[in-house]
């Protein structure tokens, strides 16, 4: 008996299509979801022109996944253009960012936000000296830096660079290096990063992506940035990482930690 190939009528087969396709976009990923699955990549404003070494490029790559830009929150009279950008804050869990109190300096309203992800956030002091603040936002998952430097690692002479953010897409990347350090009692770090002026909190990053603390900048902009460093109580969460030492001029520093 010869096997007879059944004919699908033309509605039904439309038919199917239609429901197949109904069903994979039922289950594709929704805007939503990428935001809490994925957060979009920004660009460093102008471009990072770096050695072109590995270490340089994973340092970026990390930096990149978990610094956020804070901002004052919008005038509903106002563009969201026109919006004041007051800082940089870093994931430091995946539910916490951490920036300089000073972006929440009077009890301003405060928001987070990169690209198409934009939230409010409750500004609470972590650092003993309450000049590092716990940024928590709502319904959303972050990518964290990889880990910190404790402040007794870092070395007078060694490369430092400062997140700066401009807009929620753009941030400038400025290099400078260590100038100087506080005492266990008082512990800060001078650099000689120039940041724009008002600047409230720019992270600083080491040369393998590791935070080290947040910078600020006075109303005319100063050539030496006093930043508060890094310690254990402010990030729990965080791995202490120890840099394998290098030659830095006449001094032993960091840099180059895989």
């Amino acid at each position: 008996m010869r096997y007879m190939r059944r004919r699908w009528p033309g509605w039904l087969l439309g038919f199917r299509v239609l429901l197949l396709g109904a069903l994979a976009g039922a289950c594709s990923p929704t805007k939503g979801d990428n935001k809490t699955v994925s957060l979009p990549a920004f660009s460093f404003v102008p471009a990072w022109h770096g050695t072109g070494s590995q270490e340089d490029t994973r340092a970026e790559q990390l930096i990149r996944r978990s610094v956020w830009a804070v901002a004052a929150a919008p005038d509903r009279s106002a563009a969201a253009s026109r919006r004041t950008v007051l800082g940089s804050a870093v994931a430091v869990s995946g539910e916490t960012l951490l920036a300089g109190c000073d972006v929440a300096a009077g009890g301003q309203v405060i928001e987070v936000e990169r690209r198409s992800a934009r939230r409010p956030v409750r500004a609470v002091a972590k650092e003993p000296t309450g000049r590092l603040c716990e940024l928590r936002p709502a319904d959303i998952w972050l990518r964290t830096v990889p880990g910190y430097r404790p402040f007794d690692s870092v070395a007078v002479g060694e490369p430092v660079m400062a997140v700066v953010s401009r807009t929620s897409r753009s941030f400038d990347l400025v290099r400078g290096s260590v100038t100087g350090k506080g005492s266990a009692d008082d512990p800060y770090l001078e650099t000689s990063v120039m940041l724009p002026a008002g600047t409230r909190s720019a992270a600083l990053f080491d040369r393998a992506g590791n935070l080290m603390g947040f910078g600020s900048a006075g109303p005319v902009g100063d050539a030496v940035v006093v930043a508060v460093p890094i310690l254990p109580e402010a990030a729990p969460w965080l791995a202490q990482v120890t840099p394998r030492q290098t030659s830095v001029g006449n001094s032993s520093a960091s840099g180059e930690q895989s």
